[in-house]
């Protein structure tokens, strides 16, 4: 009994998806006889997106043509224009000529005037020191000089007072004197040579007296020349005569400074040239 009850079952469930697929076929059926097969489309919107799909194309289509036509177009020439040159007539040209040589001829006169000529400076303007030096300063360079060469008993001070002093009197230049006060004695005051001559500056005492006497300054006797203002005064006065009666020639004055070279021109020569190194060498001290 119990095996006829299953089969009751599954002869059911046959039977029921029989119906079932019956059903849809017939529902499947109504509908393709029913409904209307045609697709119904919005033309409007679809019109317009064609539309616009063309005018997208043209639109890259223009683009791509003028570049092609660009690439392959000759660059356009600008015509510059050309600006002729007037041509003067000659007297117009001569005109201007004469004009730009008288601008010419005038600054070239107001050139001569406010430039004056060169002048030949004297040799004894040549050996006065040009310096902005005080006298002291000028004492303390001098002493200083003279202390550079460590001589025993020197008074580099009295001396450098005396030569700046008297440098200043007869304007010639303290490098000078000094260098001749070296030459001579070697700064030692009371040195007396063979010949008798004696100081500095090595003064003859007959020298000294004739000095004195042609330019009026008193001298106290021959004892004084030891003493560096009166010896250096009295040299400075022999000094300054020379270079008047030589022209302002400091070679030739030298030369005949030293007296007792005067027999001798090649000594007396480079006894001067020797003066003058030495002063040269004494203005860059």
């Amino acid at each position: 009994m119990t095996s006829l009850k299953t089969k009751d079952y599954l002869a059911l469930l046959k039977l029921f998806i029989i119906i079932a697929f019956l059903t849809a076929l017939l529902i499947v059926l109504v509908k393709l006889i029913f409904t209307n097969d045609e697709v119904v489309i919005n033309e409007p919107l679809v019109i317009k997106k064609i539309e616009k799909d063309i005018s997208f194309d043209k639109i890259v289509e223009d683009k791509v043509k003028k570049i092609k036509t660009a690439a392959t177009a000759k660059p356009t020439q600008i015509a510059i224009p050309v600006v002729k040159k007037k041509v003067l007539s000659s007297n117009i040209q001569d005109e201007i000529r004469k004009i730009k040589n008288k601008i010419k001829e005038k600054k070239l006169k107001q050139k001569q005037v406010t430039t004056p000529k060169p002048t030949a400076v004297p040799i004894k303007e040549k050996i006065v020191k040009k310096t902005s030096l005080s006298i002291k300063e000028k004492k303390e360079k001098v002493a200083s000089l003279i202390n550079a060469y460590e001589i025993p008993g020197v008074n580099a001070i009295e001396i450098a007072s005396a030569i700046v002093d008297q440098s200043k009197i007869f304007k010639i230049d303290p490098f000078l004197i000094t260098a001749i006060i070296y030459i001579e004695s070697t700064f030692k005051k009371s040195i007396q040579s063979s010949t008798g001559k004696i100081g500095l500056m090595q003064i003859d005492k007959s020298e000294a007296r004739k000095i004195s006497r042609d330019n009026k300054f008193t001298y106290l006797g021959d004892a004084t020349l030891k003493h560096p203002k009166v010896n250096i005064k009295v040299g400075v006065f022999k000094l300054q005569n020379l270079l008047n009666e030589n022209s302002n020639d400091l070679e030739i004055s030298l030369k005949k400074y030293n007296s007792s070279l005067s027999g001798n021109p090649e000594l007396a020569k480079a006894y001067a040239l020797k003066i003058i190194d030495l002063y040269e060498q004494y203005k860059r001290f």
